[in-house]
C-alpha cells in the first residue's frame, strides 16, 4: 500500500496554483482590462451582467453574481447581475422538453438583449452550450469575455475577449479563473459603485 503524504499534497497544490497565476499576470492584464471596461460601460448604461457555467464552473459563475447583487469589499448598493441556469425548475423543464444544451440557451434567449455583457465559464472551452450561449449573446448585441483554459476551445472563437488560463489542469484553471472573478468583481465594484468617503 502507498503511504500518502497529505502534507505534500498540500505543497504542491499550493506551489502549481501559485505558477498558474503567476503565468496569468501577463498575458492576460490587457484582456482583463478590456473586459472590465467594456462590461463597465453596459452595466453604467443600464445594462445586465449575465453568468454561465457547467459544474464548477457554473458555482464561479454564481459565486461572481453574488458577489455583485451583495457587496465585495465594502457595502455599496447592487449591481444588476444574473446566472443563467440557476432556477432549478426551468433547467429541469427545459432539459426534459428540449434537450441539455438548450437549457441555457432557452434562458439566454428570453433574458439577453443589445447593451448587455455575458461571462461564460469553460475550463475547456469546448462547452457546447456555454458555446451557443456566447453565439446569441454576440448575435444580439451583448459583450461577451469567456473564461477559459488549455487551447480556449470552440468557445475563443465566440468571445469578444477572452481570458485563458495558461494551464492544462483543470483544478489549476479553475484556480485562475476564481482569482480572475475575484479581480473582476474589485475592478467592477471600484468603478461602478465606488466607496463613499
Amino acid at each position: 500500500m502507498t503511504s500518502l503524504n497529505e502534507a505534500e499534497i498540500l505543497r504542491r497544490t499550493l506551489e502549481q496554483s501559485a505558477e498558474a497565476k503567476r503565468a496569468a499576470i501577463k498575458p492576460l492584464s490587457a484582456p482583463f482590462e478590456a473586459a472590465c471596461r467594456a462590461i463597465g460601460d453596459r452595466l453604467q448604461a443600464g445594462g445586465t451582467l449575465f453568468t454561465c457555467g457547467n459544474g464548477g464552473s457554473m458555482c464561479d459563475a454564481m459565486h461572481l453574481v453574488g458577489e455583485m447583487i451583495g457587496r465585495f469589499a465594502y457595502d455599496r448598493l447592487a449591481i444588476r447581475a444574473v446566472t443563467l441556469g440557476a432556477n432549478p425548475a426551468s433547467v429541469t423543464a427545459i432539459a426534459n422538453d428540449y434537450s441539455y444544451v438548450d437549457v441555457l440557451l432557452r434562458e439566454a434567449d428570453a433574458l439577453i438583449a443589445p447593451g448587455d455583457a455575458l461571462i461564460g465559464i469553460s475550463t475547456s472551452g469546448g462547452a457546447q452550450n456555454i458555446t451557443a450561449v456566447a453565439r446569441l449573446a454576440r448575435e444580439r448585441g451583448a459583450f461577451v469575455v469567456g473564461l477559459t483554459g488549455r487551447s480556449g476551445g470552440i468557445l475563443a472563437a465566440e468571445c469578444d475577449v477572452e481570458l485563458r488560463a495558461p494551464s492544462d489542469a483543470t483544478p489549476r484553471i479553475q484556480e485562475v479563473h476564481i482569482t480572475l472573478i475575484h479581480a473582476l468583481c474589485e475592478a467592477l465594484e471600484a468603478r461602478l459603485r465606488p466607496p463613499t468617503a
